[in-house]
C-alpha cells in the first residue's frame, strides 16, 4: 500500500510533539494561572517584594514546566515567565 505525499506530511505533523508555545496554549485552555491578566507580571519594573511574590505565585503554578519551556526556547523580551523577569532591568 502507496501512501501520497500529503498523508505522510499529516502523520508527521500529528507524531511530532508540540512546540513550547503550544504546550502552554494547551495548558493555559486548561488552566487558569494567578498571573492572568495580572499587570505586575507585565511590568517593566518591579520592587524586591513585587518579585519575590512572583515567584511565590509561579512556584505553586500549574502551567509552571510550560511557562518555563516557552520562556527559554522564545527568550521573551518582557515579563515574569516561571518566576523569572525576562528582559531589561526589573
Amino acid at each position: 500500500m502507496t501512501r501520497d505525499r500529503s498523508s505522510l506530511a499529516r502523520a508527521r505533523e500529528a507524531a511530532a510533539p508540540p512546540t513550547p508555545g503550544e504546550a502552554l496554549d494547551a495548558a493555559l485552555d486548561e488552566y487558569r494561572p494567578e498571573c492572568r491578566d495580572v499587570d505586575l507580571f507585565t511590568a517593566d519594573v518591579a520592587t524586591k517584594a513585587d518579585r519575590a511574590a512572583i515567584a511565590l505565585v509561579c512556584a505553586g503554578c500549574p502551567v509552571f514546566a510550560e511557562c518555563s519551556d516557552y520562556a527559554e526556547a522564545e527568550k521573551p523580551r518582557a515579563g515574569f515567565w516561571a518566576g523569572r523577569f525576562r528582559g531589561g532591568r526589573p
